[in-house]
């Protein structure tokens, strides 16, 4: 049985397997308030161009 990972790391896996890049945290309640994908990041850009 795995050990049980820590919440930070449990986010960190969560986020690298959405393929999250960023994401803003606001303290001290910890939460997400946005996130950057490198699909959103390039749908951005196109848009721009």
């Amino acid at each position: 049985m795995a050990k049980p990972l820590g919440l930070v790391a449990e986010l960190v896996k969560a986020f690298e397997l959405a393929n999250i890049e960023m994401f803003a945290v606001v303290l001290p309640e910890a939460r997400v308030t946005g996130v950057t994908t490198a699909a959103l990041r390039n749908g951005i850009a196109g848009a721009m161009i």
